[in-house]
């Protein structure tokens, strides 16, 4: 006990030096949690995206090989009405796993109104689980500024009802049909059947939607899936969504349902939501977010050592006569190091408290201020938002104070690593 004595003496009695100590320590793990919370709330946001909006689930069922050659040979590999029905056995034994799922098909084609036209890419869906998707929690949570039509039922939609984005609807001089219930939204899809053939259907203009990625809001455009088959003279699907009530299962689940369509005999590929097959742009953007935290996290660590290797440094040559003293009467060298180590606790602890509480704060009033911005290539502007989730916290926390405590344990070997008349000179010198 009365080493820490000691430690909280010495924090007191330069003043001047810990607090410039303590405001680096302080500032550089605000500054992690600032980072840490800006991309955590990136990642749920995105997630949001390719998870619900985007319709992918957290796991996707696709034929073999028919990722990468579906729009290439969309008959060969459909996944049949027969495997559609040897599917639906294996997922009901999963019931306590999984939320919800629905099978979806994707197609080229053309949109019509008038005479106006727009190539899409046409996303077909159940209207039940498309309603689910789009309600979900963490979807309200984290990407409700994506989610324009909050107000449809998937109750009164009729099987010719379609979504389109704005910029689609603008394309094709619909503009804001939406706030006019009087205009006339009949419009007509035209698409190459799986059958080769020329095929055209008409549809009714319901609602809108944005897929939350800039490149892809002016070709989408969401059917249901009775009116995709009968535009393209299939039964099957492409590739079946999986939506799960906790996201900690994706791993588990995925192994097992590898082993149940093996059993079954069934050729099919599974792939999680972070698969680059599946959300390359989910994918693509978090390794850019990685690799920019991990730059700045270096950078913040940087200047946090150098503070501390200065202070100690500063403050083990100022007192080296009396820590001479001290191994004089019999002090181990071990023992005037751990001093120093707990003069580092103390002031890293006291630091994560005031910095957690500055950082907490500085949450709330970025949350509260309504901050808007526009991510590249992200459709539309969202809310800035932190997400300081306690793992987060927790994490660099952990994390921060190793560095510290390490950082002081070798500086301090290496400073008190002298002979005893060494250190009595250094300072009568």
């Amino acid at each position: 006990m009365i080493l820490w004595k000691f430690a909280f003496r010495n924090i007191l009695r330069n003043k001047r030096r810990s607090l410039a100590t303590a405001l680096a320590i302080t500032s550089g793990f605000i500054g992690l949690l600032l980072l840490g919370g800006y991309i955590a709330r990136a990642q749920k946001g995105l997630k949001a995206s390719a998870i619900y909006i985007n319709l992918k689930g957290h796991l996707s069922i696709h034929k073999k090989e028919g990722i990468e050659n579906f729009l290439i040979s969309p008959k060969k590999f459909l996944i049949s009405k027969d495997e559609l029905d040897e599917i639906d056995k294996v997922l009901s034994k999963y019931k306590n796993q999984i939320d919800f799922y629905g099978p979806f098909i994707t197609g080229n084609g053309l949109l019509s109104y008038n005479e106006k036209s727009s190539p899409v890419m046409i996303t077909s869906f159940n209207p039940e689980v498309y309603y689910k998707a789009l309600h979900h929690e963490f979807v309200n949570k984290w990407a409700k500024d994506w989610i324009l039509n909050k107000d449809f039922n998937y109750l009164d939609w009729n099987m010719e009802d379609i979504s389109v984005t704005p910029s689609l609807a603008e394309h094709i001089n619909k503009i804001e049909f939406w706030k006019n219930p009087s205009s006339s939204r009949d419009v007509q899809i035209v698409a190459k059947s799986f059958e080769t053939d020329l095929n055209a259907v008409s549809a009714n203009l319901k609602t809108i939607h944005s897929t939350g990625v800039v490149f892809l809001e002016h070709t989408s455009l969401y059917i249901p899936i009775k009116l995709f088959q009968d535009l393209f003279y299939t039964d099957g699907a492409q590739y079946i969504s999986i939506f799960l009530k906790n996201e900690n299962d994706t791993a588990s689940l995925l192994t097992d349902l590898k082993k149940d369509f093996e059993a079954a005999n069934l050729k099919l590929d599974i792939f999680p939501f972070y698969s680059e097959k599946i959300s390359a742009f989910y994918v693509g953007t978090m390794s850019f977010l990685y690799v920019m935290g991990g730059f700045f996290i270096f950078l913040i660590c940087g200047a946090v050592i150098l503070t501390i290797v200065n202070s100690l440094t500063m403050g083990i040559l100022e007192r080296s006569k009396e820590l001479g003293t001290l191994r004089a009467l019999g002090f181990e060298t071990q023992t005037i190091v751990s001093i120093f180590l707990r003069e580092s606790i103390l002031l890293t602890a006291l630091c994560i408290v005031v910095g957690s509480l500055c950082a907490k704060l500085i949450e709330r009033l970025i949350f509260i201020s309504n901050i808007r911005f526009a991510p590249p290539g992200v459709q539309g502007d969202i809310q800035f938002m932190l997400s300081l989730d306690l793992w987060i916290v927790i994490t660099i926390l952990i994390s921060f104070s190793l560095l510290t405590v390490v950082t002081s344990k070798i500086v301090s070997d290496r400073l008190l690593n002298k002979k005893i008349i060494n250190l009595l000179q250094e300072t009568s010198s």
